[in-house]
């Protein structure tokens, strides 16, 4: 649960991380098998597997502040230019993929005619992919934004067991192609600040 790479945690000597570090993910990993039998059903097997990964990315930059240097004047009424700043990079990113898969395989006994005839065992399988995107810009000291979208699809399984080469392909290009999607939901806010304060005559 929860496995990562911690590095450095004294925050004075911390480099700051690339995007690309493998210290921004972390990966969570479950497996539970249940089996069972009784006189009517011969066996009865569950599998639960579920993935978790996440990715978590922090930047740490200053805005920039174009005319801080070229207006020297101490006069209230610059400071609305004076303190005007940008800053091009979001703060934080984060993606989180929870994946769970779920296989039972049924097989019933024959108690009927006493022949030795095998009922064919039957299959419960369900695939989901839930993925979660969080985005944080404070685009200026007084401009912020956040944006957050949840997206939840299916991986369709083939019927039966996985135990041909061309069930195992097609298993893995509905991973590939990212399942089918069954819902979609984003919200996005913003929040300014009217610096109102900046100028004398409304300060």
């Amino acid at each position: 649960t929860n496995v990562r790479i911690q590095g450095n945690t004294n925050t004075q000597t911390q480099k700051p991380r690339m995007p690309w570090s493998v210290k921004n993910f972390d990966f969570s990993y479950s497996y539970n098998n249940q089996f069972k039998r009784n006189p009517l059903i011969q066996s009865d097997e569950l599998k639960t597997q579920k993935l978790n990964i996440g990715y978590t990315y922090s930047i740490k930059s200053k805005p920039i502040e174009p005319f801080k240097r070229f207006i020297t004047s101490k006069s209230k009424w610059f400071s609305l230019i004076k303190d005007f700043n940008i800053n091009p990079l979001p703060s934080t990113f984060t993606l989180r993929n929870d994946l769970l898969k779920l296989n039972e395989r049924t097989q019933v006994r024959n108690i009927g005619d006493g022949s030795s005839y095998q009922i064919p065992p039957t299959f419960f399988k369900n695939f989901t992919w839930n993925r979660a995107y969080t985005l944080r810009w404070e685009i200026m000291k007084s401009l912020s934004m956040d944006y957050s979208a949840t997206n939840i699809s299916r991986v369709d399984q083939p019927y039966g067991e996985l135990n041909t080469k061309a069930k195992k392909d097609t298993l893995w290009n509905n991973i590939a192609s990212l399942g089918t999607n069954n819902s979609y939901v984003q919200t996005f806010n913003a929040s300014y600040n009217v610096p109102l304060a900046k100028l004398p005559i409304t300060d």
